[in-house]
């Protein structure tokens, strides 16, 4: 007995080769642009040739708001000129709901308590996936896809959702204040989930079978998950594991692998060595791989704000590039999952950008041109 469990324990763990091993992934590096489809043609145009001239080979954009439809088409084929592909993660909108009084969490959005929740006031992101219309979804996003076509862009891969294990980005999910610090939250509801995960997975087919039929060659990844139960489980959440394996047996039917080519994950890592974050990210793949052993992690990152970079701050982007480097290191090191890219985040104003102004990059974002997959 103790043979078997050493072996299922060797056979779980994420660990580092050395040096002399060849790696196990030979990851895409790519940057979260975010809202660079939101605005005019002109800005557009002018964020791609910086983008472009930092090296970067991949983005991965956010489509909501029917509004940019048009801007995101012309984007795309401008990324694609320069020799950049997109990654286009969709989002739930209130056109996708034909009630719309039922699109959205009735948690305060704007209120503090919001704020010390999702970390921003003025987020409009907690759409609920069980009263998603799948007709209008559908004509939504094929109105997208269509536009894309006409403009002559490519899209590589499909992100359907954001962070839908957590409550601020799923409107389903219960957010009930105790009132006591040790444990805010109460997490013992559950009556919500068979129409979360049900909404999600009946949202993930529509997106599917929508780009399948007009972008055949893309692939469709499930929305990026925070993975809120590894790191902070006392925000309300559901487990990812728990949440794809619901997703294998709707009515019968497995709707991550029918529906799905890959896993999304994100990741904030709070240690920047090599050897720490694997080990930190590790169980948040080896326990879902068992699903879906494909992945890309569609956001990453390491703030400015780290008590290991504000030590000197005179040193914080040369850190910064290094922790960028030792998290690519980690990926394309993991024992026994298929990691195929990584998207840094973000070129968006935060903690978390590498950009000092819109047009000139920090010392970080040298990272693009100095990584190279092994």
């Amino acid at each position: 007995r103790l043979l078997l469990i050493i072996a299922t324990l060797f056979l779980s763990v994420i660990s580092v080769h050395s040096n002399t091993v060849m790696a196990s992934n030979n990851a895409t590096l790519g940057l979260h642009v975010g809202d660079i489809n939101t605005g005019s043609a002109a800005d557009a145009d002018q964020k791609i040739a910086v983008i472009s001239e930092m090296g970067v080979k991949t983005v991965r954009l956010i489509y909501q708001n029917p509004i940019h439809k048009s801007v995101t088409a012309y984007t795309i084929k401008q990324l694609n000129d320069k020799g950049i592909d997109v990654l286009l993660t969709i989002m739930p909108h209130s056109s996708d709901y034909s009630d719309p009084s039922t699109s959205y969490s009735d948690y305060p959005n704007g209120s503090s308590a919001f704020e010390q929740l999702c970390g921003s006031p003025g987020w409009k992101w907690m759409y609920k996936y069980s009263t998603v219309d799948q007709s209008l979804y559908k004509n939504r996003v094929e109105s997208l896809l269509s536009a894309i076509n006409q403009e002559g862009g490519k899209v590589t891969a499909f992100e359907i959702g954001n962070e839908a294990d957590w409550a601020c980005f799923n409107g389903d999910i219960p957010v009930i204040e105790t009132g006591n610090p040790a444990n805010p939250y109460d997490l013992s509801r559950t009556d919500y989930l068979s129409g979360t995960v049900r909404g999600y997975g009946k949202t993930l087919k529509t997106s599917y079978q929508s780009i399948k039929a007009l972008h055949p060659t893309a692939k469709v990844l499930t929305f990026g998950a925070a993975n809120t139960y590894l790191y902070d489980p006392t925000k309300p959440n559901i487990s990812v594991p728990n949440f794809l394996l619901w997703l294998t047996n709707i009515d019968g039917v497995n709707y991550l692998t029918n529906y799905s080519d890959a896993v999304a994950m994100h990741f904030y890592p709070q240690v920047t060595g090599t050897v720490e974050i694997a080990n930190l990210i590790g169980p948040a793949f080896t326990n879902v791989a068992q699903y879906r052993n494909k992945f890309w992690v569609t956001e990453f990152g390491f703030g400015k704000t780290l008590p290991q970079f504000t030590v000197n701050p005179a040193t914080v982007e040369q850190s910064r590039l290094i922790s960028y480097h030792n998290f690519m290191d980690a990926i394309n090191n993991l024992n026994q999952v298929i990691v195929e890219r990584a998207y840094l985040y973000s070129y968006e104003p935060s903690v978390w950008t590498i950009m000092e102004t819109d047009t000139t990059p920090l010392l970080s974002a040298k990272i693009f041109k100095e990584y190279q997959p092994i």
